[in-house]
């Protein structure tokens, strides 16, 4: 109940013959295919019965039994990290949300819900994509790790939300110690939107700090980008 509707046994360690025989109850069924190479893929045949199933664990049991499923997602398909981020940061949060609070699990959480809202994003998921950078910007505990998480600005400005986009650079502008490529990258987003918002000097200001924040700093992509927007400013105006 607590790996979803649809479930492998093994991700809390259940033996797969036992769940079988639950098959002819009603309660179950097996799948044809498993997603999950070598494990058996079962469903729960009525979402009411994995509600209820779910229910009856205590809230200590489900933190735990979140973590245990988060963990198995990761190691259970090697080198498929990106891909599996969104559905281990799914149990992260839950685990969080019951309670989870030692400091090396959250900044794992941190690093699960940064890589899926970059992948998110990168599908253009753009709903899914804010939640998981809004909860990674929430268990951030340096400035840099928040600076990382204000991709969100990016995610709000591609959802047309400017307004909001605005308010996650402004946070960015009050960070300490953020590291110059992520100040770079949170003026160059402020440039952006100052050009689509018709505040040509903002924008040419915001564009020209980008480029200032890497001096002395090696050639980068981030350099570049900084580069190619205030020239397409200049071009434009």
């Amino acid at each position: 109940a607590v790996v979803g509707r649809v479930f492998w046994p093994s991700a809390v360690g259940v033996d797969e013959e036992l769940v079988a025989g639950l098959t002819g109850t009603g309660l179950v069924s097996l799948q044809p295919v498993s997603v999950m190479a070598g494990l058996q893929e079962f469903s729960f045949k009525h979402a009411l019965t994995r509600d209820v199933a779910y229910g009856s664990l205590a809230r200590p049991e489900r933190r735990e039994l979140h973590l245990q499923v988060a963990d198995w997602i990761q190691n259970v398909a090697p080198g498929r990290d990106v891909e599996t981020a969104e559905l281990a940061s799914y149990h992260y949060r839950e685990a969080i949300g019951y309670g989870e609070d030692d400091p090396g699990i959250l900044g794992q959480a941190y690093a699960v819900l940064m890589t899926a809202g970059e992948r998110a994003t990168r599908r253009a998921a753009l709903g899914a994509a804010l939640e998981h950078l809004e909860a990674a910007y929430d268990l951030a505990t340096t400035a840099d790790e928040k600076g990382a998480a204000l991709a969100l600005a990016e995610t709000s400005l591609h959802m047309g939300r400017l307004d909001e986009t605005l308010q996650w650079l402004d946070k960015a502008d009050a960070l300490e110690g953020l590291d110059d490529r992520l100040r770079s990258a949170a003026l160059g987003w402020r440039s952006r939107v100052s050009w689509l918002t018709g505040r040509w000097q903002e924008a040419l200001q915001a564009s020209n700090g980008a480029v200032d924040a890497l001096e002395g700093l090696p050639e980068s992509v981030q350099l570049a980008r900084a580069l190619a927007r205030r020239s397409q400013l200049e071009m434009l105006r």
